[in-house]
């Protein structure tokens, strides 16, 4: 399959939040049923999309074939002042259709997502993951993230 990735524009907005609604589809019926699959095409998850299209510290790349969008990764810059490390680059999101896997695209979105952290002198990257994504944990896995902290949750 040929593909390409580019930086992406506003003009994408659509395409990006059909992609993000069918990745909070998949979370929610299979990993976290708290995940809201219509946030992506309401008014606030337009917005949000938006924002890390066109903000200076977050970044949008898609895959496209045949120029339609079948892939996207959102990154952004994290600072936490209580730790040595100034900034991370946090892997928001990333989805590829399913037919488009192990096309290579997932690691291309990866590779400019961390060229665009490398820009700005950032070397340490993370992502939050389903545990019960086992594909997806395998593929971070192999784009060299490794277990560091576990985030817990809990009802009352």
């Amino acid at each position: 399959m040929k593909f390409s990735v580019r930086p992406a524009t506003v003009k994408d907005l659509e395409d990006i939040a059909l992609l993000c609604r069918d990745l909070c589809v998949l979370e929610a019926g299979s990993f976290d049923p708290t995940v809201n699959p219509d946030w992506p095409l309401s008014e606030s998850g337009r917005r949000y999309l938006s924002n890390r299209i066109e903000s200076d510290d977050a970044c949008t790349f898609v895959a496209v074939s045949q120029g339609k969008i079948f892939g996207y990764i959102i990154g952004a810059v994290t600072r936490e002042e209580y730790k040595t490390i100034p900034a991370y680059g946090e892997l928001v999101s990333i989805f590829v259709r399913e037919q488009c896997r192990m096309s290579g695209a997932g690691r291309a979105l990866f590779n400019a997502f961390a060229g665009w952290c490398r820009k700005r002198g950032i070397s340490r990257f993370r992502t939050i993951a389903s545990l019960a994504n086992k594909a997806g944990m395998e593929f971070y896995k192999n784009m060299g993230f490794r277990e560091w902290e576990y985030i817990l949750e809990g009802d009352f």
